[in-house]
């Protein structure tokens, strides 16, 4: 995928690089063979995955090992929620919850109240969260987990409910197979039915929200809804055979869903909110869960104890018409002269960093004469700009060494 920075046409606009985007999904050791149904991270480095016959799997150091922590659980656990770095939650088979509040070295086993399977659960601030799973069950906890109190008036019991999230202590949204969506306004004590906008009979398996207003939901056959309205209304595409399990936007355009299609794992990618997904990923076992610490760093986990990671690189390349630009001396110390040759045209010019990252910029960029700019403040490594002259623009890399 090509990153084309934003180029201003009335200016003579330097970034001296070309950015290629890359992001591939390496598969990691994760040390079990036990289906993983949900991953968390609290940190870019500190994660979690749980999943069959009670698996807990951390890592300390961005996945490079995951080792299995001590469960109380012996059936599944299909939902993993921290709600910062020591305390976390996880929900399952037979309506277990488990609670740590030391980074998982301990697990303790809460009182539920129920037997019914719970296959999501999603906290509000520290002492406020909710359980969610088959027959339209909801529990809600307000102190820390102590105990749960049944919800749920409004909804169908004969509705298996796949994942839940709130947009704040009264708001929340929960899905379900046949194609149920539903919607609380007072903290969960009542529910109402939302239009989905697609066949009544697909399964919608994961809701997420990136503000008050806009949210997303995928499911089966390639189901994607999304809403800007807070719920009121839901535009959907749908067909092409995919099970979408996992949903995970980073901003209103940028977002990734993950699934299986006939047991193929699958991830895709969206840059302009939905509207279009490309592949990332094929093959492999069923994804189930996404989670991305930050912007440039997600993981997924999924069947077989199957766990990737994708880190975002950008790879620098020199455009053809580069001799435009003149930087010296090139690699510097962090301090350097740029100018350039055969115009008279007004010009600007940025500097980014290998994350695309701007880190330098001037309107006032003299093409008469050497510019001395100073990056001897940043790092070592390499640094990029680019000069848009009318209609052209040319790049270059820089090196500090």
């Amino acid at each position: 995928m090509k990153k084309h920075l934003l180029l201003f046409t009335t200016f003579c606009f330097l970034l001296v690089f070309n950015l290629t985007i890359k992001a591939q999904w390496t598969q990691q050791t994760s040390g079990t063979t036990n289906i993983l149904y949900s991953v968390c991270f609290t940190a870019v480095d500190t994660g979690y995955a749980v999943g069959d016959l009670g698996t807990i799997r951390n890592t300390k150091n961005g996945g490079i090992n995951w080792t299995t922590q001590t469960s109380t659980a012996t059936g599944f656990l299909h939902s993993v929620y921290f709600i910062d770095a020591d305390t976390g939650y996880a929900v399952g088979q037979s309506g277990k919850i488990i609670k740590t509040k030391d980074r998982g070295a301990n697990w303790t086993t809460l009182t539920s109240g129920t037997t019914t399977n719970f296959l999501s659960v999603f906290f509000v601030g520290a002492s406020t969260g909710y359980a969610v799973g088959w027959s339209g069950t909801v529990f809600k906890t307000i102190n820390y987990g102590a105990t749960w109190i049944s919800q749920g008036t409004g909804i169908n019991t004969l509705v298996n409910l796949t994942s839940v999230y709130f947009t704040s202590t009264d708001t929340g949204y929960v899905t379900g197979l046949s194609g149920y969506i539903y919607k609380t306004t007072n903290g969960g004590s009542n529910w109402s039915q939302q239009g989905n906008g697609a066949s009544g009979s697909l399964n919608f398996n994961s809701v997420q929200f990136i503000s008050a207003d806009t949210g997303f939901i995928v499911g089966e056959n390639s189901s994607f809804l999304k809403t800007i309205d807070g719920g009121t209304n839901w535009t959907s595409t749908y067909g092409g055979g995919i099970v979408l399990r996992s949903v995970y936007f980073l901003d209103a355009n940028t977002g990734y869903a993950a699934g299986d299609y006939a047991g193929t794992g699958i991830i895709q990618k969206t840059t302009n909110g939905g509207t279009n997904w490309t592949v990332q990923f094929s093959g492999g076992t069923t994804q189930y869960s996404l989670c991305f610490p930050n912007s440039t760093i997600g993981y997924s986990v999924g069947s077989a104890g199957a766990i990737r990671k994708t880190t975002i690189t950008t790879e620098i390349t020199n455009d053809k018409d580069s001799s435009f630009i003149a930087i010296f001396p090139n690699p510097n110390n962090g301090i350097f002269s740029v100018s350039l040759k055969n115009t008279d045209t007004k010009a600007e010019i940025e500097i980014y960093n290998v994350l695309g990252e701007k880190i330098y910029s001037t309107l006032n960029f003299n093409h008469q004469n050497e510019n001395r700019i100073d990056l001897s403040n940043f790092s070592r490594g390499i640094y990029m700009a680019k000069v848009h002259c009318g209609m052209k623009f040319y790049t270059k890399k820089i090196v500090v060494q």
